[in-house]
């Protein structure tokens, strides 16, 4: 094949490839080159402007290259903050806004209202198709929608607008609007939105708050709305019931649930009882379901097991293909339920991804001062609907939707499909890569059967992580025998830290029954427990059959170890032990005499 260069193709081919360039590649990069590209640019009429605008900017020197017609998509960003009367300057000298007549799409960002009443006056009424407007004052908001109501407008973007208390915006009548962007809304602006634009096909809020009391609501409220994304939905299932009966036409529904509001898991059985009565046509649903226990939290928390069960059923996998996992995130205490393959809506405007990684990592290490808050679910959401600042976690976005997400969160993991939990230590849909690593539960976290048998239920199929670190967690016997039961059939697993715990002589005889036939534990350490005289003499019998331990660590137990001591005249059948480690303990003159003989007949090196 010939090579081929932009100069050997035809004018219409070379716009196609401009409409993936941003101008100034375009004007700077491209049009310089030669009389060809020189004369292709200038008759290129699919520009997308950026402005920043200040006092200083002198955009009318770009006109002198470019038609004011050729522009399809314009960005006004105020980003610096610039004085309105420095704003209006700008536009008027440097924007001949009338001339715009191809423009199609107009983003407005961080503008006053005076600014935006200018610049969509200015604009041909007939010409725009999509207009994005963030960032403007509450008071100003009926105005705004008021404006771009004149337009013949495809999409409306109002985002970040709080719309809760604007009881006085009223939606237009019969705005050929095809696709809605908003904030957060009431439900009677929802149904007024459902009611009043009837050509309204897709329909984007971050939240809808209900209230205490519920108007009656006529069933199929709008039978042409198909799609409905809700970015940080706080409802209860009564409320989202209440909401999709507005709209049973619905073919797409995304959720991404505010994890701040949730205490608890979400109920499987009950969501599948609602879309079935009140979405009947809905084929295509994404969700992400997040909450943070906390360990003083008095609710119940189930295993992720039983979480991911009800989405089990044949409505989920057979005839709706809806795939499902659950996972349990250790460092953070968090649990989520989402659809997968993973593919959320998420603001990439609020923060930078390196804010954005930075707020995670503080998130993740000082996880302990961000327990939940003592109050009930209704009023956190008082609380929070008072106080929009109240806290940045709300408004951060989960750092799985970054395109460099972190991957150092150790989680279980269960899918509807298998129903085998796993150990990952990935982001979503990325391989895992890394091998021989160590799973460290965070320390002073009390755990329960639950979180135990998420743990317990990821090693029995793992073959990733040769350490376990489960210190300082006050693990009892009934935990430990769930550990060994689950790690009979793990071949990986080379060195477990179980130490300040409150592991007691059962506990003990759990572990003695475990190491008796295992032939990849190389290293264990009980320091800092309740083993007695009786759990360390189990321990030491348990040895003359075990091939593989080369270190145990009985410091500080509640035994003076003079049984272990004389169990170890027992053990010189075992060859492969090399460090036992008794210190702190008063094992006195007897115990010390014992050693010694045991030491003298000592072979290993």
């Amino acid at each position: 094949m010939e090579n081929i260069s932009l100069l050997s193709l035809p004018p219409e081919i070379c716009h196609r490839i401009f409409d993936y360039c941003d101008s100034q590649t375009i004007l700077l990069a491209v049009r310089g080159v030669c009389r060809y590209l020189h004369d292709i640019t200038s008759t290129y009429s699919r520009f997308e402007l950026k402005c920043n605008l200040s006092k200083n900017s002198k955009y009318d020197v770009l006109f002198r290259f470019i038609s004011p017609a050729s522009i399809t998509s314009l960005t006004i960003d105020n980003k610096y903050h610039s004085d309105d009367d420095d704003v209006i300057s700008c536009l008027t000298r440097n924007f001949p806004l009338i001339q715009f007549t191809q423009l199609r799409s107009l983003h407005v960002d961080g503008c006053n209202y005076s600014v935006i009443k200018i610049i969509l006056s200015s604009i041909p009424f007939r010409s725009l198709d999509e207009l994005s407007i963030t960032q403007i004052e509450e008071h100003t908001r009926p105005q705004v929608i008021s404006l771009a109501a004149k337009f013949n407008l495809r999409k409306f973007v109002f985002a970040k607008s709080e719309l809760t208390t604007n009881d006085n915006i009223s939606w237009p009548i019969n705005w050929q609007l095809e696709c809605l962007e908003i904030g957060t809304c009431n439900l009677l602006q929802y149904l007024s939105i459902c009611k009043r634009i009837p050509s309204l096909r897709t329909l984007v809020i971050e939240d809808c708050v209900v209230g205490e009391y519920w108007p009656k609501i006529s069933n199929g409220l709008s039978n042409q709305l198909k799609s409905l994304t809700i970015t940080n939905c706080s409802a209860y299932f009564e409320e989202l019931e209440l909401l999709f009966s507005a709209v049973p036409a619905l073919t797409h529904l995304e959720l991404v649930f505010d994890e701040d509001m949730y205490e608890y898991g979400l109920n499987g059985h009950r969501l599948e009882r609602i879309l079935k009565r009140r979405l009947p046509l809905l084929h295509d649903f994404k969700f992400f379901f997040a909450y943070h226990y906390s360990e003083n939290s008095n609710i119940q928390i189930l295993d992720i097991k039983s979480l991911i069960l009800p989405f089990r059923s044949s409505f989920w996998l057979e005839e709706k293909h809806w795939y499902i996992t659950c996972d349990h995130i250790l460092q953070t205490r968090m649990i989520r339920i989402y659809t997968t393959p993973v593919q959320i809506r998420y603001d990439k405007g609020r923060f930078s991804e390196q804010e954005l990684r930075e707020r995670m990592r503080w998130l993740s290490s000082s996880f302990s001062r961000y327990a939940i808050r003592p109050m009930i679910r209704r009023q956190k959401r008082s609380y929070f609907l008072m106080h929009s600042s109240y806290s940045f976690a709300r408004s951060i976005v989960r750092p799985e939707y970054l395109t460099d997400p972190m991957i150092d969160l150790d989680r279980c993991e269960v899918s509807s499909k298998d129903y085998t939990c796993r150990f990952i230590r990935r982001s979503f849909e990325a391989q895992i890569t890394e091998k021989n690593l160590t799973m460290s539960y965070p320390e002073n976290i009390r755990t329960n059967n639950e979180i135990i048998q998420d743990l317990a239920a990821a090693l029995e199929h793992d073959d990733t992580f040769l350490t376990l670190d489960l210190s300082k967690n006050h693990i009892g016997d009934t935990e430990v025998e769930q550990f060994v039961n689950a790690l009979k059939s793990n071949t990986t697993l080379n060195t477990i830290d179980l130490s300040n715990n409150a592991i007691t002589d059962v506990g003990a005889q759990h572990l003695a029954e475990y190491l008796k036939y295992n032939t990849k534990l190389t290293a264990i350490d009980l320091s800092n427990n309740a083993i007695t005289d009786v759990g360390a003499e189990i321990l030491a019998l348990c040895l003359t059959h075990n091939t593989s331990l080369r270190t145990l660590n009985l410091t500080d137990n509640n035994s003076q170890f003079r049984k272990i001591i004389e169990a170890t005249l027992t053990m010189r059948t075992n060859t492969t032990l090399t460090t036992l480690d008794m210190s702190s303990c008063d094992i006195g003159d007897i115990g010390a005499v014992i050693l010694a003989e045991v030491l003298r007949s000592n072979t290993i090196q």
